[in-house]
């Protein structure tokens, strides 16, 4: 009888150490998924060419990008697409210059995300479209991006825009927005071992209490 009210003592100290330790990973988890609703600052920028170097404002045959500096956002819960700005962009017709001059040239993007984690963001577009004497069209397309960010897996869907002008309209302006989602948060690595250790330590500690019960038993 001593024998098994000592180990019920062991086996309770070693419960109530177990408990702790799970306690403190919901805790981790907790405050994980409470780090989801900062608030984030980022920057974009961008340029027009394969080989160009984004900058702030950047403009090409009369089609201007202008991004944004500081600008905020709360972290969004899983699975739910928060709407942000990226910036702007203008087209202006000036007249017979560079009449194609759209034809297949290429977009680069960059969104600088910062506070609390910083990573950056590099989406790409093809530009197509024309400027005329009487009239133009541009469209951009871009491909949505996945990336890592402040401790979850997220979507970056860019939606497309379209500028036209015409002989008495010759200027345009149009947003560029996009969702971010995200589709897992993922803890961290610490969080990962100290839940493997704790269900390591019940699954040992039980075998070894069911073990005591069949020797007592059969004694």
């Amino acid at each position: 009888m001593i024998r098994h009210a000592t180990f019920n003592w062991v086996f309770g100290g070693y419960m109530k150490l177990i408990s702790l330790l799970n306690a403190a990973v919901f805790a981790l988890i907790i405050g994980s998924t409470a780090a989801h609703a900062s608030i984030v600052q980022y920057d974009t920028v961008g340029c027009f060419g394969s080989s160009c170097s984004p900058a702030p404002t950047s403009t090409s045959h009369n089609l201007k990008f202008t991004g944004l500096d500081n600008a905020t956002f709360s972290l969004p819960a899983p699975n739910v697409a928060t709407e942000i700005a990226l910036g702007n962009f203008s087209l202006r017709n000036t007249g017979l210059f560079n009449p194609y001059a759209f034809l297949g040239d290429t977009l680069k993007l960059e969104v600088s995300f910062g506070s609390p984690i910083s990573t950056t963001v590099s989406p790409s577009a093809l530009v197509t479209g024309f400027i005329t004497a009487i009239g133009g069209l541009v469209y951009i397309d871009f491909n949505p991006q996945e990336f890592n960010f402040a401790g979850g897996s997220f979507k970056l869907d860019i939606h497309d825009v379209l500028l036209t002008t015409t002989l008495f309209n010759r200027t345009d302006t149009d947003p560029l927005t996009g969702t971010l989602t995200m589709t897992a948060a993922v803890p961290e690595p610490s969080t990962w071992a100290m839940m493997i250790l704790g269900f390591v330590g019940v699954g040992f500690l039980a075998h070894r209490r069911r073990r005591r019960h069949n020797a007592l038993a059969a004694s």
